[in-house]
C-alpha cells in the first residue's frame, strides 16, 4: 500500500469517527501569537470554503516571525479523540510548487490543561513530510483528556529541513477538535458513562479506560501507554496483570507499542503516593532465546525508569537509565532498586537524536510483558512488614521504606527523622530562612518566622523584616523623627539620630529637646552666667532675666570691670590696694590684695581707728547733714505756701493777716537760721577727737 492510499484510508476512518464525535472547538475562544489582520477566531468559525486571504476564512500570522503558536480553549477539560486541520492554499493546487506547503512543514500539535504547551502532551510532530508529501487537510489522532489544543511551529535553529520556509507561520483556515462535548462519557456517540472510580471522572474516550483511579481503588485500567500498537489485544494494562508465561505477541500477556515511533512511554498509576523498594521488568522476547540475535534486545536498550507524583515523568525522579548495556549484556528480567515515594512509575525510551549506540533499534518501543512495583501498600509506614509509622514530622508522612529517614521535613524541622526544631535564628522549610530582627535577637517562630515578642528597633511586621519608613524609628516604628533635624524628619530608623545634625538651638542626637545650659549649632556653646543659673536662650545664648552677680553683657560672659562688682555690676569696689591693676572680686567685692592704708574689712569700706582719713570724713558727714536739714526746711516752706494759695479767695483782711503772718514766719526763719549757725558754732567745741595736725 503506497503512502497516498494509506492516507486516503486514514481519512475515511477518521471521517467515520467525526460522525461519532462533535467538533468541540467550533466558535470557542481562540488566541494566536503575533496576530495579523485575520484573527485567531477565523480558524474555528466552521468556514473553510475559500482558502485564500481574500476569503476572510483563515487566520493569518504576522510576517518574519521565528515562532508561531495558535490555540483554542475548549472551555473545560474534555475527552478528545482527534484533530482536523485545513491549511491555507490560496486556492492553488496543493503540491510542491505551492509556497504554503513549506510553511506547513514541521508543525506540532499539543494538548494541555494549561495555556502552556510544555505542561501538556505532544500529540504530533512533523519530522517526515516534504513539500510534495505533506497532506492538506490532515487528521491527527490524539486520545487525550485536556482543555487547550495548541498548533505550534518554529524556525529558530537554522538550517531547517529541505523545503521549509524561512519563517514560522500559523495560517489555519480551520482547526476542528473532535471528542465528547460533556465530561463523564465515552464510546460511540459519547453515550457510555465513565466507570465510577476513575480519578476526577476521566477515562479514555474509546474503551473507557480510567486515566487514574480514585484513592483506594485499583483496576485493569491503572496502566497507560503512549502510542499503543492497538488498544486490544496488547493494551497497557497487560503489563500489570500478573501474567508473563507467554512473552510473545500472540500470548495476550504483553503491552506492545506502535511501530515507527521515536518516543515510547508507559506508566502505571499506584493510586496514591506509596513507599517503593524495587521494580521488576519482564520484556517481550517472542519466546525466543534472549541474546544478540533476538531483535527485542535492541528495542530494550537505552530504557529509563522514572517515579513521580504526576503523570509527567520530568516532575519526578530518574531511578534508572541504561547507558552501559549492549545486545549481548542486557538482562531480561531486570530488577531495579529504587527506594522512593511516588504514585506513577514510568517506563521510557526514545530514539530522537541519532546516531544511536551500536545495537540500538531505529525506533523506540515499550514492549512490556510485566512490570511489578514492590513496596508498602499503605502510605506512611516503613520497615519489616511495613509496620512502623513514619516519623510524625516527615513531610506528608513519607519516609524511606527501610530506614524510616524522612524524604523531607515539615516546615520548621531538621534531621533524618525531622525531630529537631529550627534554631540558631533559622526557620521554615529545611530551616533555610534566617530570622530577621526580633527584639533582643530572640529566636523567631521556627515555622513561620514571626517574632513572638515583637521587633527590634527600626523594623516592623510579623517577621520584623520591614524597615521603618522614612520619618519613623524605634520599636515598631512608633516614634517620629524630629522636625528639628537638619533635614526635617530624616533620622536613623533604629536610634532616631538625625542624619544631618540638628537645627540651631536643638540638642543632638535626636534633636527632640531644646539646648539646656548650652546654645547654638548642635548645642556646642556653653551658656554664660545667667541670673540664678537659668538656661540661656537656645538660639543666641542671651540671658532672658539678666546676669548673675558679677557679670554683664547679653550673654553674661563679661566679668564686671572699671572697679565695679555685684548685681549688674552696679556696686563700686571699696578702697582696695591695687598693685598691678587688679580690682575687687567681681562677685563679692572683696579686695584680693587687701586695703589701702586707713581702711579695713573684706571690701575695705571701714576706716581704721586713728586713721588720718577720719576728720575729712567727719567734716564731710557734717556738711551732708547740714544740707539735708536745709532741704527739710525748704520742703516745709513750700508746703506752707501751697496751703496759702488755697485761701486766696478769703476775705481781704484775712489775706493781709496771712501775709503779715507769713512775713513774721520768714523773719522767724531767719532767726532760726541764725540759731543753726550758733548750733554749728557751739558744736565745734564738742568734738571728741583731737585735731590731726
Amino acid at each position: 500500500m503506497d503512502l497516498s492510499t494509506l492516507y486516503l484510508h486514514l481519512l475515511l476512518v477518521l471521517h467515520d469517527f467525526s460522525d461519532a464525535y462533535e467538533n468541540l472547538a467550533l466558535r470557542k475562544s481562540a488566541w494566536q501569537m503575533h496576530s495579523h489582520l485575520w484573527g485567531a477566531e477565523l480558524a474555528v468559525d466552521g468556514q473553510f470554503s475559500n482558502l485564500s486571504h481574500f476569503g476572510n476564512q483563515c487566520t493569518i500570522y504576522g510576517n518574519e516571525k521565528s515562532t508561531g503558536e495558535w490555540r483554542v480553549d475548549l472551555g473545560t477539560v474534555l475527552s478528545v479523540h482527534h484533530v482536523f486541520i485545513q491549511y491555507r492554499t490560496e486556492n492553488l493546487p496543493w503540491d510542491q510548487n505551492n509556497d504554503f506547503t513549506g510553511r506547513f512543514l514541521g508543525f506540532s500539535i499539543y494538548i494541555s490543561n494549561t495555556t502552556s504547551k510544555e505542561d501538556g502532551t505532544l500529540c504530533f510532530k512533523d519530522k517526515i513530510y516534504f513539500r510534495s508529501t505533506i497532506p492538506n487537510p490532515v487528521n491527527i489522532t490524539c486520545i487525550q483528556h485536556e482543555r487547550y489544543v495548541i498548533f505550534y511551529n518554529n524556525r529558530t535553529y537554522a538550517p531547517f529541513p529541505s523545503g521549509s520556509s524561512t519563517y514560522a507561520y500559523n495560517e489555519l483556515c480551520e482547526l476542528e477538535v473532535y471528542g465528547c462535548p460533556n465530561p463523564g462519557f465515552y464510546g460511540v456517540n459519547c453515550s457510555i458513562p465513565y466507570p465510577l472510580n476513575c480519578q476526577e471522572g476521566h477515562c479514555e474516550i474509546v474503551r473507557g479506560t480510567c486515566l487514574g483511579c480514585d484513592r483506594g481503588f485499583r483496576g485493569e485500567n491503572s496502566a497507560w501507554q503512549r502510542y499503543p500498537f492497538h488498544t486490544t489485544p496488547w493494551a497497557a494494562n497487560l503489563a500489570v496483570d500478573g501474567r508473563y508465561e507467554d512473552l510473545s505477541a500472540g500470548g495476550g500477556q504483553c503491552a506492545i507499542s506502535a511501530n515507527a515511533k521515536h518516543i515510547a512511554e508507559w506508566r502505571v498509576d499506584l493510586g496514591e503516593v506509596l513507599s517503593i523498594q524495587s521494580l521488576f521488568i519482564q520484556h517481550r522476547t517472542d519466546d525466543l532465546p534472549w541474546d544478540e540475535r533476538n531483535q527485542y534486545t535492541s528495542r530494550f536498550l537505552g530504557f529509563s525508569v522514572y517515579i513521580s507524583n504526576t503523570t509527567n515523568k520530568d516532575d519526578g525522579t530518574l531511578c534508572f537509565k541504561d547507558t552501559n548495556f549492549t545486545v549481548d549484556t542486557i538482562p531480561n528480567t531486570v530488577n531495579i532498586t529504587c527506594r522512593i515515594d511516588g504514585r506513577y512509575v514510568t517506563f521510557f525510551n526514545n530514539r530522537t537524536h541519532p546516531p544511536y549506540p551500536i545495537g540500538y533499534s531505529s525506533y523506540a518501543f515499550a514492549d512490556l510483558c510485566e512490570v511489578e512495583v514492590y513496596g508498602c501498600p499503605i502510605s506512611g509506614f516503613y520497615g519489616e512488614n511495613c509496620s512502623i509509622p513514619c516519623p510524625k514530622n516527615c513531610q506528608e508522612r513519607y519516609c524511606d521504606i527501610v530506614s524510616g529517614a524522612c524524604r523531607g521535613c515539615d516546615v520548621g524541622y531538621l534531621g533524618q527523622k525531622c525531630d529537631e526544631q529550627c534554631n540558631n535564628n533559622t526557620y521554615g522549610s529545611k530551616c533555610s530562612k534566617v530570622c530577621q530582627h526580633c527584639i533582643n535577637a530572640e529566636q523567631c517562630d521556627y515555622v513561620n518566622g514571626s517574632c513572638p515578642n515583637g521587633c527590634a528597633k527600626g523594623t516592623y511586621g510579623d517577621k520584623c523584616d520591614i524597615a521603618c519608613p522614612s520619618g519613623l524609628y524605634g520599636y515598631n516604628c512608633q516614634d517620629n523623627c524630629s522636625i528639628n533635624c537638619g533635614v526635617p524628619e530624616r533620622c536613623d530608623r533604629v536610634t532616631g539620630r538625625c542624619e544631618a545634625g540638628c537645627k540651631i538651638g536643638w540638642d543632638p542626637p535626636k534633636c527632640d529637646a531644646e539646648c539646656e545650659g548650652t546654645f547654638g549649632d548642635n548645642c556646642s556653646n556653653a551658656c554664660g552666667f545667667c541670673f540664678e543659673k537659668e538656661h540661656c536662650h537656645p538660639l543666641n545664648g542671651t540671658c532672658i532675666n539678666g546676669c548673675d552677680s558679677g557679670y554683664k553683657g547679653q550673654q553674661c560672659t563679661q566679668v564686671c570691670n572699671n572697679s565695679t562688682y555685684g548685681p549688674n555690676c552696679s556696686l563700686t569696689c571699696g578702697n582696695c590696694l591695687y598693685l598691678y591693676g587688679e580690682q575687687c572680686h567681681h562677685v563679692t567685692g572683696q579686695c584680693p590684695l587687701g586695703c589701702v592704708d586707713g581702711f579695713t574689712g573684706t571690701r575695705c569700706l571701714l576706716l581704721k581707728e586713728g586713721s588720718q582719713y577720719l576728720y575729712p570724713i567727719i567734716y564731710s558727714s557734717s556738711a551732708a547733714l547740714g544740707v539735708i536739714f536745709l532741704l527739710v526746711i525748704i520742703i516745709i516752706v513750700k508746703r506752707k505756701r501751697s496751703r496759702m494759695r488755697r485761701h486766696e479767695q478769703e476775705k481781704e483782711t484775712k489775706r493781709k493777716v496771712q501775709s503779715y503772718q507769713l512775713n513774721d514766719v520768714y523773719d522767724y526763719a531767719g532767726e532760726d537760721q541764725a540759731s543753726f549757725y550758733e548750733v554749728d558754732a557751739s558744736s565745734e567745741s564738742d568734738h571728741i577727737y583731737a585735731p590731726v595736725n
